[in-house]
């Protein structure tokens, strides 16, 4: 008998699907916003959207940053079985969203006019009024939007990742049909199509947030909680979000750099050449936010039960998905990217060439973008949130920045995306350089990419059987004679078997009376003076410490009420929709 990674795998695709449908969503809600505007009203308009976009982002920053962040932490705080601090992080999150974001869209309101002039370097003019209008309604309606975003990350952790996908897609599917219809009949034009986002987000918000507070799977609760007494557990969904904040924070500022940069130094045919070209990053993000965005969830708790051979082969299942997609997307754009000017609507003749060009050239940078997408949503997970924001520092903005500027001078528009190339290139290996340093030097796990240890702590046995009779009868033999050839005694070693067996079998039996083929992870660890047991499955919700026999009773789990007599310690939760039962014996 020995470990495998089917129950890891299986949680890996049945959060894959949802999560993608989620970025799905939000990547072809901006997709689809750009075609309709680009075919309605014309490639100009796009460029206004566009112009917009980096105020956008750092409206959306506390959502980012409390989401995303706090999210994370309380999938590691759930790994570590601790659900009550997990519900604290999420009603400290949610609150410091909401508040903080009304305090950015105020300030954005009061200022409309100014940014809307430097991000188009005008005050006034068809540019200058698109871009106004569009920051205005943003200004307006965002906050609910962002509220909404925020609990949707803590949906995936809390064993609902189905209806997160269920939210987002709803809400482009009103998004979009509203923007068709505004767009095309009604005289609002750009505002029309910003409105239909937030009003999207607003109605799906609405449908799906109290389903989730009404669900029984989820391990969460929101609670009335004070931001300052809980103000440690605010730092540290600020610290895991910081990375994805960074990188949101720094595309703005990128794009508002180069946006204006382009107007001033290129003029505005070439700013809407480098506008549009850019804008098929959402289609780089449709194919990979989905599949990167999945680590935080499962490797925070895998992280939080110290799980490592569970978290090395997740990472080795998410490269080799990520290669694949992005060889064909890569394709795509090097063999047919008249099919992407199409797409978008490109109504300028006579700088078609020049786009097409971009577009195979702007290619080659995506699957650098792709490694550094993992290693930005890998290390924060693990904690390692320094080497992470490193990263994102220098991929979107130290590296980037300087050389676009410089590229665009000496070889315009194409130089812009060729230097892109370069920038994930370096910050890629900068960012590996500096973790070899930092690992021969003892500050990270000596253990490559990964960047973890071995095990987790004194781990004795670490196996996945079956649940029949015969393994779970084997599996308490093997522990019970490891546990007395190291010094336990007969009395401690025989209620560690006794415990694996019974909870094996009555998982092997009961747990997956629907379900063809089932696997349970076994794992026996040395935590201080305490043998720790540890039994994870997927099959049907079962929590033993809520159970008690009676005559009525059609199953017989006899064995539980023994465990309970024999053991110090017993825990149990439902994560990423698993069983985990904890059993904790003192030595």
């Amino acid at each position: 008998m020995q470990r495998n990674d089917y129950l890891i795998k299986k949680k890996l695709y049945s959060y894959l699907l949802p999560s993608v449908m989620v970025t799905a969503a939000l990547q072809l809600g901006s997709l689809v916003d750009s075609i309709i505007v680009g075919n309605l009203m014309g490639s100009y308009a796009v460029s206004a959207l566009n112009i917009a976009i980096p105020l956008v982002y750092f409206l959306q920053l506390p959502a980012i940053l409390l989401g995303m962040g706090g999210s994370v932490t309380a999938a590691v705080y759930l790994g570590k079985r601790d659900a009550d601090s997990a519900s604290d992080v999420l009603s400290v999150s949610m609150l410091a969203t909401i508040f903080l974001t009304l305090i950015f869209s105020a300030a954005e309101l009061a200022f409309t006019p100014f940014f809307a002039a430097k991000l188009t370097a005008a005050s006034d003019g068809v540019m200058y009024d698109m871009v106004k209008t569009v920051l205005y309604v943003y200004g307006v309606g965002l906050w609910p939007v962002c509220a909404v975003l925020a609990i949707s990350y803590f949906m995936n952790v809390d064993n609902n990742p189905n209806l997160s996908a269920a939210l987002h897609i709803t809400a482009n599917v009103i998004n979009l049909s509203l923007d068709y219809i505004l767009v095309k009949y009604t005289p609002y034009g750009v505002g029309a199509s910003t409105a239909s986002t937030i009003i999207g987000y607003i109605i799906s918000g609405a449908i799906f947030v109290p389903i989730y507070l009404r669900s029984k799977n989820r391990m969460l609760k929101l609670k009335k909680i004070s931001i300052i007494k809980k103000s440690k557990l605010f730092l540290e969904s600020a610290k895991n979000g910081l990375p994805n904040m960074a990188m949101f924070a720094l595309t703005a500022i990128s794009l508002a750099v180069m946006n204006t940069s382009t107007l001033y130094i290129l003029g505005q045919d070439m700013m809407t050449v480098y506008s549009i070209t850019n804008d098929t990053n959402f289609i780089v993000q449709l194919c990979l936010n989905g599949i990167v965005e999945v680590i935080p969830t499962i490797a925070g708790v895998l992280y939080g039960e110290k799980d490592y051979y569970g978290i090395r082969r997740l990472l080795l299942r998410i490269s080799k998905v990520t290669a694949c997609v992005f060889t064909v997307l890569i394709g795509v754009f090097l063999a047919a990217p008249q099919l992407i000017s199409k797409l978008y609507g490109f109504s300028i003749p006579e700088l078609e060439p020049l786009y097409l060009q971009c577009l195979r050239i702007f290619s080659l940078s995506f699957a650098f973008y792709a490694v550094n997408s993992v290693i930005q949503n890998y290390y924060r997970t693990i904690g390692q949130a320094g080497i992470a924001t490193l990263d994102t520092v220098l991929e979107m903005f130290v590296i980037k920045i300087p050389l676009a500027l410089g590229a665009m001078m000496l070889f315009g528009v194409r130089g812009i995306f060729a230097s892109m190339i370069v920038s994930e290139i370096a910050a890629m290996l900068i960012v590996t350089v500096i973790r070899i340093v930092l690992q021969k030097k003892g500050k990270m796990p000596q253990r490559g990419f990964a960047a973890i240890p071995d095990t987790g702590g004194d781990v004795f046995y670490d196996v996945t059987v079956t649940g029949t009779a015969e393994e779970a009868v084997g599996i308490s033999e093997k522990l019970i004679d490891y546990c007395l050839s190291i010094g336990i005694d007969d009395n401690k070693a025989n209620a560690v078997g006794i415990a694996a067996e019974e909870l094996t079998v009555n998982i092997g039996k009961y747990g997956y009376k629907n379900i063809k083929r089932n696997y349970i992870d076994i794992c026996l660890a040395k935590s201080g003076d305490s043998l720790i047991l540890r039994l994870r499955d997927d099959g049907v919700p079962f929590d033993p410490l809520e159970y008690k026999r009676d005559e009525t009773d059609k199953y017989n789990l006899g064995g539980i009420e023994l465990i309970k007599r024999m053991a110090d310690k017993m825990e149990y939760t439902r994560v990423l929709n698993m069983n985990n039962t904890v059993v904790e014996i003192r030595l």
